[in-house]
């Protein structure tokens, strides 16, 4: 069960700024908004940030570039433009073998194109849970619970941030297996008739997909992009990949369909575009009008 009490939850809050010090942060939950209270406190703050003239030509070509060739209707990109968005990076997964308890980081998705500075601080932490990547922006980290039949916010402080911490270490370990598994995409990839692999994928989806009912989005998306790994496909590779497998190419099709679904329901219409642009790039025109439609 999702809670739905009104109550507070600590986070914490990274500056990009290294002068400013890092923050614990109360955030209120609204009664039954436990799923969307955080990323909505985090789109607030990333909202005071806009895109300037000269910022938005950059955007654009970052537009055009996850369109593949395909034209992009210049409202469609002006509608992106104002639209608040977060990326999130999963610090800490919710696995069995880690209680179920999730660490993520929200940042500015926008936060290239707006020439945020390089956040070192973020980074360090996201290293240190081995995430290989440069975090662009302001930070935030919120801790939860998710089972697939519960989910509850936890409080994440600043004590929190210590490295010797044992959950550093298990987020590590987990992040290296799962940085190994895709690695190893080019040169062992097997068709998706291989039952074992089909049997993961299907499960997977089929968690993401109830995930999705209940409204848990990002739990959604993290069943979507485990079934995706199951695969061996990579965003770049997978149509072709998949090319010669029908069956493949079908449950493939319906979760980055799916996964696109998750993040358009985040309002990352950027991320859902490039998403959904992956099997058949024909249809961002009308993905593109479904999304005017939608908001």
């Amino acid at each position: 069960m999702v809670d739905t009490a009104e109550r507070d939850f600590q986070a914490v809050f990274i500056p990009a700024e290294p002068s400013e010090p890092l923050q614990t942060i109360t955030i209120h939950q609204g009664k039954n908004q436990a799923l969307q209270c955080f990323i909505d406190h985090c789109k607030k703050h990333f909202a005071k940030v806009s895109l300037s003239k000269e910022q938005l030509g950059v955007f654009s070509e970052q537009v055009k570039g996850h369109a593949k060739g395909q034209a992009v209707p210049s409202d469609m990109v002006e509608l992106m433009s104002k639209m608040t968005t977060c990326d999130m990076i999963v610090l800490h997964p919710n696995r069995p073998e880690s209680d179920y308890i999730a660490v993520n980081m929200y940042v500015d998705d926008k936060g290239v194109a707006k020439q945020l500075a390089i956040n070192h601080r973020a980074t360090s932490i996201a290293m240190a849970c081995g995430k290989q990547v440069q975090i662009i922006g302001d930070a935030f980290i919120g801790k939860q619970f998710d089972n697939e039949e519960d989910f509850s916010r936890i409080d994440f402080t600043l004590k929190d941030l210590d490295t010797s911490l044992p959950w550093f270490k298990k987020a590590k370990e987990m992040n290296k297996a799962i940085a190994k598994a895709s690695s190893n995409v080019s040169s062992t990839f097997a068709s998706v008739s291989n039952h074992a692999a089909s049997q993961k994928a299907h499960r997977e989806k089929g968690y993401g997909n109830n995930a999705f009912k209940k409204g848990n989005l990002e739990k959604a998306i993290e069943h979507y992009l485990a079934a995706i790994d199951s695969l061996s496909l990579s965003t770049d590779t997978a149509g072709s990949k998949l090319s010669s497998d029908h069956a493949g190419h079908s449950i493939a099709h319906a979760l980055f369909s799916n996964l696109s679904a998750c993040y358009l329901k985040l309002s990352n219409v950027e991320k859902a575009v490039e998403v959904r642009n992956i099997f058949n790039p024909s249809l961002l025109l009308n993905f593109c009008v479904g999304c005017k439609t939608m908001h």
